[in-house]
């Protein structure tokens, strides 16, 4: 019963995750839309549109820390979906062998 409560948890986690990765693709075009509105609008003011650079330059930042942070939530996961693997394969070993008995 545990295992099956942590193999959907993990899957659950995998699903988000691919998720994850089409709304930084989302993320990163509004961005670049952004960026590419204000590079043609002619009648913003300087500091206006250093100001928006800014603020885009600090949000890309995070988004690459938030990615960072999820790809070694997923190697976490990975590593745990393998260690519950091989203690199913034990557990199934160990059934056989009492069932042999």
């Amino acid at each position: 019963m545990h295992t099956y409560i942590i193999h959907t948890y993990i899957h659950t986690y995998i699903i988000h995750s691919k998720k994850a990765a089409e709304v930084s693709v989302e993320i990163d075009d509004a961005l670049n839309l952004i960026e590419n509105t204000t590079d043609q609008s002619g009648y913003m003011k300087k500091k206006l549109k250093q100001a928006i650079y800014e603020t885009i330059s600090a949000l890309r930042n995070l988004f690459v820390k938030l990615k960072v942070s999820l790809n070694s939530k997923t190697v976490e996961v990975n590593k745990l979906e393998k260690q519950l693997n091989t203690m199913k394969t034990e557990l199934k070993q160990c059934y056989s062998c009492k069932s042999n008995d």
